[in-house]
């Protein structure tokens, strides 16, 4: 199990961007090694199928 205090030292960066209105791009998404932490709400109600896309790309890829 890790520590928490192992990533005292650490990081902490935005990790990707987003386009916000217009074409503004906004920052988003925190990560400290190998975790991603966002603030993004993901809404499948336009694409039910994706849930299980999303799982099996991450089976087939051993994530």
């Amino acid at each position: 199990m890790t520590n928490p205090g192992d990533f005292a030292d650490s990081v902490i960066e935005f990790d990707y961007r987003l386009q916000g209105w217009g074409d503004r791009l906004e920052w988003e998404g925190y990560r400290i090694g190998n975790v991603l932490a966002s603030y993004v709400h993901l809404h499948f109600g336009s694409n039910p199928a994706f849930p299980q896309q999303f799982v099996r790309y991450c089976r087939e890829r051993s994530l």
